[in-house]
């Protein structure tokens, strides 16, 4: 009986893997990067393959004329993510004040849901088929964010987030070596 009740559990937890790990896994390789400018200052997110299917996560930053330096102080910075570009703690990747950087391919559609926001336009811009997901949070809305993401790749493609009381900030990917989107 005891033997019939550990198989069970263990029949049970390799489900949740399984489970938990479903799904479409970001196209990243060792060396990917994206690079997203706001204001003038451009921010550099480069994945470098770690051990046991991890990626370690290295955010620069470069200010205008100025060379790169690594920004050690940067959400994002330092962290371990996994192919579906989720910490150890299964939080997704945030960079900087951006939010998340990737959702997965199967939520952006229209009435989906990334990262709990709703889905509210897919189009085609320039020949790629984009996501424009928005969210107000906090106090009656006092934070309201647009992100377009690449329905192909799931990465982000550019967003704005704004206050109650400033201005709407705004970012969007100028540069990267990974598939289909250094178009």
């Amino acid at each position: 009986m005891l033997a019939k009740i550990l198989l069970a559990f263990v029949v049970l937890v390799a489900a949740i893997v399984l489970v938990s790990s479903a799904g479409p896994t970001a196209p990243l390789s060792h060396g990917s990067y994206l690079t997203y400018e706001v204001g003038g200052t451009r921010v550099r997110v480069t994945f470098r393959e770690a051990s046991g299917g991890k990626y370690d996560v290295v955010v620069e930053y470069q200010d205008p004329g100025g060379p790169w330096a690594v920004g050690e102080e940067m959400p994002g910075h330092g962290e371990s993510v996994d192919r579906r570009v989720r910490g150890s703690s299964g939080s997704p990747l945030e960079v900087a004040s951006f939010g998340p950087i990737w959702a997965s391919p199967d939520d952006l559609v229209m009435g989906g849901r990334a990262h709990g926001a709703a889905v509210e336009d897919v189009r085609s811009e320039n020949g790629r088929d984009v996501a424009v997901v928005s969210a107000p949070a906090g106090a009656a809305g006092a934070l309201r964010g647009r992100w377009r993401f690449d329905v192909e790749t799931g990465f982000l493609l550019s967003g704005s987030l704004s206050t109650a009381v400033a201005e709407s900030q705004s970012f969007r990917l100028v540069e990267s070596n990974i598939t289909g989107l250094g178009r």
